[in-house]
């Protein structure tokens, strides 16, 4: 039997032009993450990151602490589901057109505080991924997948380390909230909807484990916080 431990990226830039670095407060939840798998005695025997900025500079905050010496695989099928670009056409899909989305553009027009802001801009997130989900959108153009697609891609992740992985492997993944429901998704045999849904409540910087074998995958633990204080707590 091996172990999984799959850490979502540590805050990021939300709300500016370049969302994909840590904030100062992600780069700090990242050396946290490492501190508490040390304190653990983990010591990983593969490590795997998505090609993402943010997920790498997590990882780089991790391995302060636990598994500098480990090659890390860089895995594009660790990378977020394309949400700014699903976004961007779920908006122009709707404005104009749904009462709810017009109510949420017009107030982000207004001058909002901050968390306002990012609460306006989570519903409307919330709106558009549940109708792209429920009608198993995609926009081949745009390089947005259906969910669907992208959930399939998280299993083939997921069954590689089940074909691959010695026996008593330990396994770091650095990765992002949507592939952390898409694996949940899988070990639960949730469904579609519900698993997207869960990516909402994954936080930075948390820590979901698995342990599995080449016919099994059992969820050990979700979204560990323990290691953080309340006031390092963030979604966004």
């Amino acid at each position: 039997m091996s172990q999984l431990s799959v850490v979502r990226h540590g805050q990021a830039m939300f709300l500016t032009d370049d969302y994909d670095r840590l904030s100062d407060l992600g780069k700090q939840q990242a050396e946290l993450v490492g501190r508490s798998l040390a304190a653990e005695q983990l010591v990983p025997t593969h490590i795997f990151v998505g090609a993402l900025q943010r997920q790498q500079q997590t990882l780089a905050g991790i391995q302060k602490y636990v598994g500098e010496t480990v090659d890390v695989v860089q895995d594009p099928l660790l990378n977020e589901f394309p949400f700014e670009a699903m976004l961007q056409v779920q908006t122009e899909r709707f404005r104009g057109r749904n009462r709810v989305v017009d109510a949420i553009l017009e107030a982000l027009q207004g001058d909002l505080e901050r968390d306002e802001r990012i609460r306006e801009v989570q519903r409307l997130l919330e709106f558009s991924i549940d109708d792209w989900v429920q009608n198993d959108r995609e926009d081949r153009a745009a390089g947005i997948p259906a969910w669907r697609e992208f959930v399939a891609g998280v299993q083939r992740f997921l069954s590689s380390l089940q074909r691959q992985m010695p026996s008593g492997s330990t396994v770091l993944a650095v990765t992002s909230g949507g592939v952390i429901a898409a694996l949940t998704q899988t070990v639960l045999e949730a469904p579609i909807l519900s698993a997207a849904r869960l990516g909402w409540r994954v936080n930075n910087a948390s820590i979901t484990q698995m342990t599995f074998t080449q016919k099994r995958v059992s969820l050990d633990g979700f979204n560990r916080i323990g290691h953080l204080t309340s006031d390092m707590r963030t979604y966004r």
